[in-house]
């Protein structure tokens, strides 16, 4: 039994078919793991009245797998790398916020899109990570490293909806009130553009959750060169799906642009972007390029940033420079690959 990989109504059907119990006991044990961090069935007051309900319980009881391995600090920003049971690893960023933390979570290990500017990329796709492996990062991030993490964003390593069903699930199990009690409206999907993706999204009925577009260029000559992506899914294509897409009212996209210094960072590069969000309710974030190991491209300016930024907001658009945190540890937008970390 996978409780990790399970909203509370699903652990009451279980505990009915394996045990002949229910809600009541489903309850009390997921609150124990999910809301106070203690893992042994046998502290469960609920259970010390019921036989030996709790040893069968811990006996088929399946936890998180994997462990964390190493983290590193910038200034208030850590990474830590999970160690999966495979010997696989994957990285995860707190982001500490006002009073609480947000988690940048991954969702595969490498990815498959090949954005030749993301390190992550580099990696190709090895797997999806499973329903518990992507909900362990927020448990983890709160009880083994002590982070009041509120808020969860889907932009770390891979394509989300490349693995959406298992991305789905974890969104349903954080969402529960009686566990994590991470409300949609906290949690961010990023994607490079996967317009089947979306569609299947929205079909779960997840439609509300808040979607952020990697766009990057908005033109398709330059968007196709540096993200692959954009030859199965083109920006007209990408366009139509965002106006039809079930966006909740009063409820924005965010439109991601990261600028590198001679490639996509003139006014002409930002009146492509203009042109692409007008009719669409959007916030545009101005991300400067965070180098790799093996930069392919420089580092935009600051005025370059601000530049941008303004031609934006001149024309009435939303606009934000998001300035980077993490880059020296390589826990930047585009630094996440899994390579090993030194402390």
């Amino acid at each position: 039994m996978k409780i990790f990989e399970l909203t509370c109504d699903d652990l009451g059907r279980e505990m009915r078919r394996c045990y002949g119990k229910g809600d009541y006991h489903a309850r009390a044990l997921y609150k124990n793991i999910f809301q106070k961090g203690i893992v042994d069935v046998g502290a469960v007051e609920e259970f010390q009245a019921s036989g030996n309900l709790g040893t069968r319980v811990a006996k088929d009881l399946v936890l998180t797998t994997g462990s964390i391995g190493e983290s590193v600090h910038e200034d208030e920003t850590i990474k830590f790398v999970t160690v999966l049971e495979d010997g696989r690893r994957i990285e995860s960023v707190i982001i500490p916020m006002r009073g609480y933390s947000t988690l940048c979570v991954s969702s595969q290990v490498g990815c498959r899109q090949g954005c030749v500017f993301c390190e992550t990329g580099t990696m190709g796709l090895v797997r999806n990570l499973s329903v518990e492996e992507i909900v362990a990062q927020v448990w983890r991030a709160r009880f083994d490293l002590g982070y009041p993490v509120r808020n969860v964003v889907f932009m770390g390593m891979g394509e989300a909806l490349d693995n959406v069903d298992n991305v789905a699930q974890a969104i349903r199990v954080m969402q529960d009130q009686r566990g994590l009690d991470i409300p949609l409206r906290r949690m961010t999907l990023s994607t490079a553009g996967r317009i089947d993706g979306l569609a299947r999204l929205a079909s779960l009925g997840l439609g509300g959750i808040r979607l952020a577009i990697s766009l990057n260029a908005a033109n398709d000559a330059l968007r196709s060169r540096i993200m692959p992506v954009n030859r199965r899914f083109p920006l007209a294509e990408l366009k139509k799906a965002l106006l039809e897409y079930p966006l909740p009212a009063n409820r924005e996209f965010l439109i991601e642009y990261v600028v590198f210094k001679g490639l996509n960072d003139s006014l002409d590069h930002a009146a492509d972007v203009l042109a692409f969000v007008r009719d669409l309710p959007v916030r545009v974030n101005i991300i400067g390029y965070n180098p790799g190991h093996k930069a392919l491209f420089e580092p935009p300016s600051e005025q370059d940033l601000l530049s941008f930024s303004e031609y934006l907001q001149q024309h009435g658009i939303n606009t934000r420079i998001r300035w980077s945190k993490g880059r020296s540890i390589m826990a930047g937008c585009g630094q996440l690959a899994s390579a090993k970390t030194s402390c």
